[in-house]
C-alpha cells in the first residue's frame, strides 16, 4: 500500500520522505488535539549586520545570501571544495540540512564542531541567522 499523507492522499512516487513524515506528524497532532497543528516557521535568512528576508525552502544559504545582496565568496562555484563560503551559524542550526561527510571534511573537525557551515551546501528549511566572517 502506498504511503499516504495526513489528508489521505497517496504520496507521489519518488517524493522526498521528509514532507511525508511532516504530514504524518501534523495528522497525528490534529487527531490528538482536534485542530490542525501550526505549520513550521517559513524559511528566512538573516545575515548579521547585512540583510534579512524570506527564502524558498531548500535554497542554499549561498544562493539566498546572494539574492539578498550579500557578497559571499564562493571560489569553487558551490562545489564544497574550497571553504571560501564558510559561515558561522548563530541561530537556527536545526533549520539547516544535515552536514554531509564532504562538507565536514572540507570544514575540518574544529570548524565543523564549532557549528560553522559551508553556505553552498547548507539548505535552509526554517528561520536561520548567520554571520559571514571577515577573511582579511
Amino acid at each position: 500500500m502506498a504511503d499516504r499523507d495526513w489528508r489521505g492522499r497517496a504520496a507521489a512516487p519518488g517524493a522526498p520522505d521528509a514532507p511525508r513524515r511532516r504530514d504524518r506528524l501534523f495528522g497525528a497532532l490534529q487527531q490528538l488535539f482536534g485542530r490542525p497543528a501550526a505549520p513550521p516557521a517559513p524559511p528566512c535568512l538573516e545575515i548579521e549586520g547585512a540583510s534579512a528576508g524570506p527564502v524558498d525552502p531548500g535554497t542554499t544559504a549561498l544562493r539566498a545570501a546572494l539574492e539578498l545582496g550579500v557578497d559571499v565568496d564562493h571560489f569553487c562555484g558551490g562545489k564544497a571544495s574550497c571553504s571560501s563560503c564558510r559561515v558561522e551559524v548563530l541561530e537556527g542550526a536545526d533549520h539547516l540540512s544535515p552536514m554531509s561527510p564532504r562538507e565536514r571534511m572540507v570544514l575540518g573537525p574544529a570548524r565543523a564542531g564549532a557549528g560553522d557551515r559551508l553556505a553552498c551546501q547548507a539548505q535552509i528549511r526554517g528561520p536561520v541567522r548567520l554571520r559571514v566572517p571577515a577573511r582579511f
